[in-house]
């Protein structure tokens, strides 16, 4: 038979006769290797009792295709196959089978032909595989190992699984559901490169021998002649069915079908293709490698298989039937599916799986394996799919692997189960994504794996349910810690015979009641990372390790948890939570291991359990108690090298009767200790308690050891202990209360630790520490001491430091400190209306902070070095404070920064000894006597307080200043301007300005006498004197800047020749009054006149900016002066007079100038404002030099003194919105005038320089007289436009990217000859030659309010009529005014006219609005399309003007007789015409227009004859034709007719 890929063909032999190309020995060596390996390799799997296929590879008949030259690769193929036939038919029977490789034709895959039968069935076959694929060879898969399907995914399709049409189509009568149809599948992902693309040759051999032994014509054609195979019905359970084909069946999925071979498909034999195989050569002994059960029944039955076999240890079982199996007898299957909720049920039998049993749910009911008491399943693997194992006492051994899956179809509904009780053994690995819960008695678990049981799955989703039953898990061990769920119920237990884990992700539920225990049992150790829930009675019995991520909870107040029996259970923490609301009572010795944190928050925590155990909390361990409360008192033994919290929520303490160790860093937090017993630190080290300790008399305190240290870092109440004793060290890093007399005597108590401890001692207490130092090292007290009328006595040896705060209340008493001396480095506070001592010498530090509030007094009676702190006495309201800090020894400032808050007094004497400042509220420099106090500054003093008084409202100092140096400056920073009213001496032997005053703006109203340099950075308005004493001496006003100004009102600056008042950049002198010393102010310094005038009778020396400040000021310089000094002479209104300036520099700004002259050498620039020049004599405004620049650029420039015209070489800038204005003056500019926008505007303008209008902006030149000549030169980039009358003349330069703009109302004058190289615009008026000439434009505009005068005097360009020429584009408008001069005359002969080409352009477009001619309109009789029109003036005369696409042309014409329309012709246009008016000879009303030639006011045949004698057709010029004597004829006659009809028409 031949197997097509796509097609059908019939069968019929196909011979060919090839000729090997290799030796014949090579070729009997190449045979025998073949046959010898083939042997080797599948002898030992054939069957014994079965059809026997021997096959023959015909060497001579086959080619030698190169991808298997020798056939090696086709023969185990064609084995494979024949074995697996031999498999399924059991009947008797040999079969020959030659094959070998040949070129079929088209698509054929392999073609089969029977030689031979005997009794019906196939004794002999030849099969051929094709090499040849169009035209190449064809791809073969040759499998390997072609009994192992992995490189395909082969699926089972049942007759259920058909559409009906199938189902009717491809069978007869009524097949079972289960019928096996189709067993193939395509390749897999993992299929190998050789399978991609390739047919499958195992595939197509055992196609072709299903043909061999018996779907063949010889052998079957008899049972298919009907068109279908009639199958037994005992193969089917009793059904009546037939398969539908002939040789080839017709179900597209069967192997059998016709052309169903394709690329990277594998196709196997099934139940159908076998039948029809069976059916059509009788075989009757069939054993198929798949059987479904066809129902309900006994499994031992054969007629329930298909094949009617029951199916053996090499065959696939399914139940599938949806309903019950039962056994009853053993059975043995390779593999078994149990599925779509079927039962099967063992009895007391035994039920042997080779390989796997796999139980699916695939339905809504439960797919079931019951094993029954005496039942046993044996199986390597067992794999739940969603269903069901009720083991009912039954035994279950598994070799290898056992899986508990969900249903592989819905995952989420439907869980794998283990139920019932029994025994399973695993020699592997159970693995439980599903549900093990025991009924009725105890699941036991046995295994020799020590990893075998994986209970939490590979999702660690895997439950434990015990609640109905018992788990023993008594061998084996788990895989990997359990992340699933635990339960046990009331009365039952789980027990673990070896050690186990309960992981992070995995939780236990405790269901205990009140009257039965839920218990977790087993000699192994349990550790616990996952959660545990305990309800009612429960007990972990075993000995227990709980993690950090163990959660322990306790569900109600009814529950009891106990961790252990007795106190030899092992009970380690390394980490845990406990919660709830329960009781846990820890029985046993505990240890929290280092490193763990162990959380405690039940209701009540028996601490010390009922057998009194002991607990160790290691180092780096900690232990978090925050239960409500405890059990009892903790009576036991105490170490605590780690961490304990002790938060309980419903008591605020607890007490220790025993002993408590704290040491090698061990820590005990939270509630208040209660300490009746003994606490040591046992020459361990260091301990911390940062709870609250209350120690009670009966306490005693041992710091044994010289290295141990107790840290008190909680409140320490201390109520007198009999002994506070040791060679060790006491922190007080909590508060400490002191509530009776105490004596501390160890060698260090560190009062304020590293926390800034609280020391409050009572009234009338004293507390004496006798130590060798109260902090450690060199460090002070850094806390609080609260000194409530008591004292502190502290007995050091060396002095010692209040780092920290001091409070003295002296309301009840004095509050004293007394000792050593002490060194006030931070807070002291002192209140209570009485006096606080103290009675030590005192150094008062940078950082202290001394308050005195409540009407109290602070004495320091000491010698006191003051090196900064802060003294706060509140506001002082009037003129004595009412609580205050008294300085009654000698002070010596020794630098740093004081600040006062209220009032500090200064009562003796002070000096300066290094730089020192004062900040804050009121600083009483000079003493309650107020003038007596006398400083010496030998460094610097800053005072930034409110008043140098301690009054509100006074700020003045009458006493004496000496600033001995030029290192010490008085710095008075007050809110309000300070007033200098006594003597400010000055001595610094140098002339170098260094500073001497400054800070806030003072008055100096008295006397400053200054020997050398010196300079006041602070703002000063001097009203009083100023003595510059020597010709070295200098004084610098440095304070302020340009806008916060020093003044002088009305002061008096003196000093002998050479001495100098001075400003440097950025500072300013600004008012009235009389400077009459020499005046040295660097660039970008001021000195300007303001409210009055400045007088400046002094050397020039250098100066910044100099002027006015604003209107009101006048500067007056008495001698002559150049601006070249100065940054700049500046305006800002206001007025500057005196002698001549010369501008060598900058004058800038806005007022007037009015000296006796003004030399412009450098730049004038008006800002702001108008600048104007009306100086005695006319100014030169370009200076001597012919360079001066003047600026209109940010202000308009006015030159206001009167007289000619000023010739000016120099440069002139202008800006958009700004105007240079000479009212009574012309400018005759050679220099540069650059335009951009603004206006130039003077009484005449000869531009004979450089003009530059900028792009921008629209520059305007107005003037009544301006003039463009010849050797100017004009760069025009805008619109430059011409107010008034502007003359070009010829020769002069006009070029740019702007335009030239005659503005309306006036007038361009363009000489003879011009040429202008930028477009002009005309609003206003145009006027070229005098009288006649011609201009070059580049362009021309003229707009609806411009007008051109052309004047006309002749038809010759130029030098008889106005002329302009155009090179690009013309565009016209408005007013066209022709003016005759009184040398022209209109043409005298018919026929004859003047023409004038008045505009030539490239381009033209628009026409005039209005054309004069001699000052009169001319209308448009006859109109153009193109705005060109004929005017008649009468009796013929015509004024024409026409517009060309690059000319306009003025016309002059007397028209021939009959040229009515002026269009110098005399055509049928004409004739139509006067025929149309014609009035005959005694007519009247006639006009040129309608025909009247002779002007007799009518149109008659003399006027028609004048007529035809002109008359020449249409032409654009006169010329008399003389029609032909057919015309004249014709035209005769018409005359007669129209002469006959008027005549008839006049007698009608």
């Amino acid at each position: 038979m031949v197997e097509l890929p796509v097609q059908h063909k019939t069968n019929n032999v196909m011979l060919r006769i090839y000729k090997s190309p290799y030796p014949t020995q090579c070729l009997v060596i190449a045979r025998f290797l073949c046959l010898a390996i083939t042997l080797a390799w599948l002898l030992p799997l054939r069957p014994t009792a079965a059809l026997t296929i021997n096959l023959t590879f015909d060497s001579d008949a086959s080619d030698y295709p190169t991808f298997d030259p020798t056939a090696a690769l086709l023969a185990p193929i064609v084995r494979a196959a024949a074995d697996h036939w031999e498999d399924i038919i059991h009947d008797t029977g040999t079969l020959e089978i030659n094959y070998y490789y040949d070129d079929l034709s088209g698509s054929t895959l392999a073609t089969h032909n029977n030689l031979a039968t005997s009794e019906g069935k196939p004794t002999e076959a030849k099969i051929r595989f094709d090499t040849v694929k169009n035209s190449s060879e064809r791809k073969w898969y040759f499998d390997p190992t072609p009994t192992n399907h992995s490189e395909y995914d082969l699926e089972q399709t049942l007759y259920r699984d058909l559409h009906a049409s199938k189902q009717t189509g491809w069978f007869n009568g009524s097949p079972p559901d289960l019928l096996e149809v189709g067993y193939r599948g395509n390749v897999s992902a993992t299929a190998p490169d050789a399978a991609i693309g390739a047919y499958d040759i195992f595939s197509t051999a055992i196609h072709e021998i299903g043909h061999a032994v018996g779907l063949t014509g010889n052998v079957s054609s008899g049972e298919y002649a009907d068109g279908d195979y009639d199958v037994a019905s005992n193969l089917v359970g009793g059904a009546v069915m037939a398969i539908e084909g002939d040789a080839h069946i017709d179900p597209r999925v069967a192997l059998m079908c016709s052309g169903c071979g394709n690329e990277e498909l594998r196709r196997m034999p099934t139940a159908t293709d076998v039948f029809a195989v069976a059916t059509g050569a009788g075989w009757t002994n069939l054993d198929l490698f798949r059987q479904d059960m066809w129902s309900a029944g006994d499994m031992n039955d054969a007629f329930l298989w298909e094949g009617n076999k029951i199916p053996g240890s090499q065959d696939d079982a399914f139940v599938r039937h949806e309903h019950t199996g039962t056994m009853t007898d053993d059975l043995h299957f390779q593999n078994i599916t149990i599925a779509e909720g079927s039962w099967v049920k063992t009895s007391t039998h035994t039920i042997e799986i080779d390989n796997d049993t796999v139980l699916r749910r695939n339905s809504s009911e439960t797919t079931q394996l019951f094993v029954d008491t005496g039942g046993t399943l044996m199986t390597e693997d067992l794999r739940l799919f969603g269903a069901e194992l009720d083991m009912s006492g039954g035994t279950v051994l598994i070799s290898d692997y056992f899986e508990i899956q969900p249903d592989d179809e819905d995952t989420t509904s439907w869980n794998g189960l283990i139920t019932g009780n029994g025994i399973i053994d695993v020699a592997d690995q159970l693995e439980n994504d599903g549900i093990i819960r025991p009924d009725g008695g105890a699941l036991t678990f046995r295994s020799v794996s020590t990893d075998a049981w994986d209970l939490d799955g590979d999702g660690g989703t895997g439950e434990l349910d015990a609640s109905d039953g018992d788990v023993i898990f008594d061998s084996g061990g788990l895989r990997d810690e359990h992340d699933g769920q635990i339960i046990i119920g009331d009365g039952h237990f789980v027990r673990f015979d070896f050690d186990w884990e309960l992981g992070s992700g995995g939780d236990m539920h405790l269901n205990g009641t009140s009257l039965a225990t839920a218990e977790l049992l087993g000699p192994g150790t349990a550790t616990f990372s996952g959660d545990i829930t305990a309800t009612g009675k429960s007990l972990l019995d075993t000995d227990l390790v709980f993690h950090s991520t163990a959660d322990v909870s306790l569900t109600d107040a009814d529950t009891e948890l106990k961790l252990g029996k007795q106190t030899t259970d092992l009970i380690i923490y390394n980490g845990g939570n406990f919660t709830g609301h329960g009781e846990l009572e820890q029985n046993g010795n505990a240890t929290v291991v280092g490193g763990s944190t162990v959380n405690i928050s039940v209701s009540t925590f028996d601490f010390d359990g009922s057998s009194a155990s002991n607990t160790t909390i290691e180092t780096g361990a900690t232990l978090n108690v925050t239960s409500d409360m405890l059990h009892d008192s903790y009576s036991s033994d105490l170490i605590v090298r780690g961490t304990l919290n002790m938060d309980l929520v419903t008591s605020s303490s607890w007490s220790l009767k025993g002993s408590l160790v704290v040491n090698e860093g061990g820590e005990i937090n939270g509630n208040e200790l209660i300490l009746t017993g003994a606490l040591s630190t046992a020459v361990g080290g260091a301990g911390t308690i940062n709870a609250p300790l209350d120690i009670h008399s009966s306490a005693s305190l041992e710091i044994t050891a010289a290295g141990d240290t107790l840290d008190l870092a909680g409140l320490t109440t201390w109520r007198g202990p009999a002994n506070v004793t040791g060679f060790g060290h006491i922190i007080q890093n909590g508060d400490a209360h002191f509530t009776d007399d105490t004596t501390i005597a160890v060698s260090t108590y560190n009062m304020d630790g590293i926390n800034l401890s609280t020391i409050t001692i009572d009234p009338h207490v004293t507390v004496t520490l006798d130590v060798q130092a109260i902090d450690t090292g060199t460090d002070g007290f850094d806390g609080t001491l609260n000194l409530n009328s008591s004292t502190i006595a502290v007995n050091t040896t060396d002095a010692w430091s209040m780092e920290g705060t001091t409070n003295m209340d002296t309301a009840a008493d004095v509050a004293r400190i007394s000792g050593s001396q002490i060194v006030i480095v931070d807070t002291l506070n002192t209140t209570g209306e009485g006096i606080a001592h103290i009675d030590a010498d005192a150094v008062i530090e940078s950082d202290a902070n001394l308050t005195v509030v409540n009407n109290t007094t602070l004495k320091i009676n000491g010698t006191t070095s003051l090196k900064g702190g802060s003294f706060n006495t509140g506001p002082a309201t009037n003129s004595e404070s009412l609580s205050r800090v008294e300085l009654d020894g000698l002070t010596h400032y020794d630098g740093g920064t004081i600040t006062v808050s209220g009032v500090l007094r200064q009562n003796g004497d002070a000096s300066v000894n290094s730089d020192i400042t004062i900040n804050g509220d009121y600083f009483d420099m000079d003493g309650s006597t107020g003038e007596m106090s006398h400083w010496n500054l030998n460094k610097d003093l800053t005072l930034n307080v409110l008043g140098i008084e301690d009054r509100t409202t006074n700020n003045l100092f009458h006493g004496t200043i000496d600033l001995n140096n030029s290192d010490s400056t008085l710095t008075v920073n007050t809110a309000t301007p300070w007033t200098m009213d006594g003597t400010l001496q000055i001595s610094t032997s140098t002339i170098m300005t260094l500073p001497s005053v400054a800070g806030q703006n003072f008055i100096l109203s008295g006397e400053a006498n200054i020997d050398g340099g010196t300079r006041f950075d602070a703002i000063v308005e001097i009203t009083g004197t100023v003595n510059l004493l020597t010709a070295t001496s200098r004084l610098a006003v440095s304070g302020g800047n340009l806008t916060d100004i020093n003044t002088i009102h009305g002061g008096t600056i003196t000093g002998p020749t050479d001495s100098s008042l001075r400003a440097i950049t950025g500072h300013s002198l600004v008012g009235y009054g009389n400077i009459n010393t020499g005046v040295d102010f660097l660039s970008g310094s001021a000195l300007l006149a303001d409210d009055g005038t400045l007088t400046i009778d002094g050397s020039f020396i250098a100066l910044g900016k100099i002027g006015t400040h604003d209107a009101d000021g006048l500067l007056n310089i008495v001698n002559a002066w150049d601006t070249n000094i100065a940054d700049r002479l500046e305006l800002n209104g206001g007025s500057v007079t005196g002698a001549l300036i010369t501008n060598g520099g900058q004058t800038v700004g806005q007022g007037d100038i009015t000296t006796d002259g003004f030399d412009n050498v450098g730049t004038l620039s008006a800002e702001g404002g108008t600048l104007t020049l009306n100086t005695t004599a006319i100014p030169d405004l370009d200076g001597t030099a012919n360079a001066g620049v003047i600026n209109a650029v940010s202000g308009n420039v006015h030159v206001a003194t009167a007289g000619g015209s000023s010739k000016f070489l120099g440069t002139l800038n202008i800006n958009r919105g700004y105007e240079f204005r000479m009212t009574s003056h012309g400018l005759d500019s050679r220099g540069s005038i650059n335009m951009n926008g603004g206006t130039l505007a003077v009484a005449n303008l000869q531009q004979s320089g450089q003009l530059l209008i900028k792009a921008g902006a629209v520059s305007t030149i107005r003037s009544p007289d301006a003039h463009f000549t010849v050797s100017g030169n004009n760069l025009i980039d805008d619109e430059l436009r011409v107010e008034g009358v502007a003359e070009i003349h010829a020769g002069a330069t006009l070029k740019g990217l702007g335009h030239l703009v005659a503005s309306n109302g006036s007038e361009i004058r363009l000489q003879n000859g011009t040429t202008v190289d930028i477009n002009v615009l005309n609003h206003g008026n145009i006027e070229i030659g005098s009288p006649f000439g011609m201009t070059k434009l580049i362009s021309y505009e003229q707009t609806s309010h411009g007008q051109w005068k052309v004047d006309l005097g002749g038809t010759l360009p130029t030098t008889e009529h106005d002329v302009m020429s155009v090179s690009e584009t013309a565009v016209v408008d408005g007013l066209l005014a022709l003016q005759p001069v009184a040398l022209y005359a209109d043409p005298a002969v018919r026929g004859m006219s003047d023409e004038f080409a008045i505009l030539e352009a490239d381009s033209l477009s628009g026409n005039f609005t209005t054309v004069e001619y001699g000052g009169v309109p001319l209308s448009s009789t006859f109109l153009e399309t193109d705005g060109s029109f004929r005017s008649h003036q009468g009796i013929g005369l015509f004024r024409n003007i026409t517009y060309s696409a690059d000319a306009v042309i003025f016309e002059n014409l007397l028209a021939n007789k009959g040229d009515t329309d002026g269009d110098r012709d005399v055509d049928t246009v004409d004739l139509t015409q006067m025929i149309m008016n014609f009035t005959g000879a005694t007519g009247s009303g006639g006009t040129w227009l309608t025909g009247d030639t002779d002007d007799d006011d009518d149109v008659d045949t003399v006027d028609l004859t004048a007529a035809i004698m002109n008359y020449t057709g249409v032409l654009n010029t006169a010329v008399t034709v003389v029609p032909e004597p057919s015309c004249l004829f014709l035209l005769v006659m018409a005359i007669g007719c129209l002469s006959v009809t008027r005549a008839k028409s006049c007698r009608h």
